[in-house]
């Protein structure tokens, strides 16, 4: 792959986004219906190679995303942005492989929806040991 378009099109596909000196990550894939029951990437930056995990399934009345994340060095992590879905609001969430003190869970709501978990301790991601966040969002009576 010679050609810099094509990693932003993985990007925009993963809706991958990271900033290592803030210790800001985004994931918040856009890709077709059929793809959301098991999508698997490889994530590429100029700082970490990896693998994204998404799972995704939308129903009625619930949501509920598994998101695996493995990096190739160590990160530490402040921020992690998910994706949301428009009318629905987080109703639980579980993070599996490490020990997670405080955390602070917000929904932001802007041109499309994201569920945003701020670690009031930094996650330290140990490379080559996945990062697993399970969330539901469960759908708004109007």
């Amino acid at each position: 792959m010679n050609s810099g378009s094509i990693w932003y099109l993985l990007w925009a596909l993963q809706g991958f986004w990271i900033d290592v000196k803030e210790g800001k990550m985004r994931v918040s894939p856009n890709i077709p219906k059929e793809w959301r029951k098991q999508f698997i990437s490889p994530i590429v930056t100029g700082d970490f190679w990896g693998r994204l995990e998404w799972q995704e399934e939308v129903g009625e009345s619930s949501a509920n995303i598994i998101c695996n994340i493995t990096l190739d060095k160590d990160f530490s992590l402040k921020s992690l942005i998910l994706k949301g879905f428009k009318d629905y609001t987080l109703s639980e969430f579980y993070i599996k492989s490490y020990n997670v003190n405080d955390v602070e869970v917000k929904e932001y709501k802007w041109d499309y929806d994201e569920v945003i978990f701020h670690f009031k301790e930094k996650l330290e991601l140990v490379a080559g040991e996945p990062l697993t966040i399970k969330d539901k969002l469960d759908k708004i009576s109007t």
